[in-house]
Order: structure tokens, then sequence, then C-alpha cells
């Protein structure tokens, strides 16, 4: 089993330490397999992380796709529509990238330390 290091912005970090976030959505660049560790590393302090081990995986085309089923819950109360959120995961990642690759969802299993 691998551990796969992300950067990650802090609100997330807290919506998952809350259990209320409970997919990783991603560039399906890397290897990941279930089974692996993800360690969530803020994009502002290095220090700040979480790990969590990946249950299963989904690979999806586009964002539309990725998120439909879980942006609700898993960003519940940060965007007013699914359309939002996909305007923001556009800047995350090119559409050549997203062409060529896709994107994972990662489900996880979260415990705090």
């Amino acid at each position: 089993m691998k551990r796969i290091q992300y950067k990650i912005r802090p609100h997330f970090l807290s919506l998952i330490r809350s259990s209320r976030k409970k997919h990783e959505y991603r560039l399906a660049k890397k290897d990941v397999q279930i089974g692996d560790t993800l360690v969530l590393i803020s994009n502002e302090n290095d220090s700040d992380y979480v790990e969590a081990v990946v249950t299963s995986i989904a690979h999806y085309s586009n964002w539309k796709d990725a998120l439909e089923k879980t942006w609700a819950s898993d960003f519940e109360g940060l965007y007013d529509s699914l359309d939002k959120l996909i305007e923001e995961c556009n800047s995350f990642y090119s559409e050549e990238e997203i062409a060529k690759y896709g994107i994972n969802v990662f489900e996880f299993n979260f415990e705090s330390k």
C-alpha cells in the first residue's frame, strides 16, 4: 500500500475532519489503488493534514459526472449549485488534462487521530 500526497484547501480539510466530506476528486494521473493512504495536506500550512484510506475508486470523464451524485453532501453549504462547483473545479485542471486522464473520485475512510 502506498501513501499519496495531495495539496488541498483548508476548508475542505475541515469538512473531512467533521465527516461531512467523504470523497476526494482528483485528476486520474496518479496510480492510486484501494487500500492506499491519501495524505491531504493544506495548501496553506504543511503541518495541517489528514490521512484517509481509499475504500473505493470511481472514474469519470468530466467534472459533472464525477460530482453530480455526491456534491450536495460533500460540499454542503459551500456552493449554491453544482454549476458553481464545476466552475471552480475547472480552474484546477485544464480541459486537455481532463480529456486525457479523466477524474477519479476516491471514497475514503477517515478516522481522526
